[in-house]
């Protein structure tokens, strides 16, 4: 039986401290005591947790696609191997977060996929790209639910309703903008020039169950995820 190593290369702020709330409240992972604040562990099961210019606030898809970013997580695999072991006994599993929100996402996912296999060569590997259809905040959308709300009465639940109630939420343009302005304008979480920070309250309340009922490519996602999780004999 073989570790796994997770390796969560995201785009956005929004991205990372969505990821980082739903492994530690779904899959109860605790993060490692070490130098480096990226790494989580439950038993067998590594996440590595990874963007190159995270310090310096240099985000975006463009930075997702230089090749610095996948020579980089080489080495931090290697910087990690005291706690990993030897990784050449380890499953990996390169999850690339990413919206579909415009038209060239396909070469977008192509490129990544092109600096993995060459720059990540020593390891095996399985390339899972995570692709939230439109954007990321249909997926905080569809989930907002009781233990939200008990929360955080002061929702726009007119405007919350009204989104939910769509047949398919997946085609609905803007989501970001609905979020912010119409559901979460007068919380003390729909404060956008805080995103990072204040909306990590937000993430707490992930109703993982409803989110996969509202959004297909969200339901993808966990289950991909989940599978990862599982031991096979």
């Amino acid at each position: 039986m073989n570790k796994k190593i997770i390796v969560f290369i995201w785009e956005w702020k929004s991205e990372y401290a969505f990821f980082e709330e739903l492994i530690k409240n779904r899959y109860n992972m605790k993060q490692e005591k070490v130098k480096s604040w990226i790494l989580y562990r439950k038993e067998d099961i590594f996440i590595l947790l990874w963007h190159p210019d995270v310090k310096i606030n240099n985000w975006g898809c463009s930075v997702l696609q230089k090749p610095i970013t996948y020579i980089d997580v080489k080495a931090k695999i290697k910087w990690h191997s005291y706690i990993l072991g030897n990784v050449s006994d380890c499953d990996f599993h390169y999850l690339i977060f990413t919206d579909t929100d415009t038209w060239w996402m396909k070469e977008r996912v192509k490129g990544i996929e092109s600096n993995i296999n060459k720059y990540c060569v020593d390891y095996r590997w399985k390339i899972i790209p995570i692709l939230a259809y439109k954007e990321i905040e249909t997926w905080f959308l569809a989930w907002i639910g009781s233990d939200f709300l008990n929360v955080h009465n002061n929702v726009n639940l007119n405007a919350l309703g009204k989104f939910l109630k769509k047949r398919d939420i997946e085609k609905i343009d803007d989501t970001k903008e609905i979020l912010i302005n119409s559901v979460l304008a007068k919380t003390e979480i729909g404060w956008y020039w805080k995103q990072e920070l204040i909306w990590r309250e937000f993430w707490k309340y992930i109703d993982v169950d409803q989110a996969k009922t509202k959004s297909r490519s969200f339901a993808k996602f966990i289950n991909e995820l989940d599978s990862i999780f599982i031991f096979e004999d």
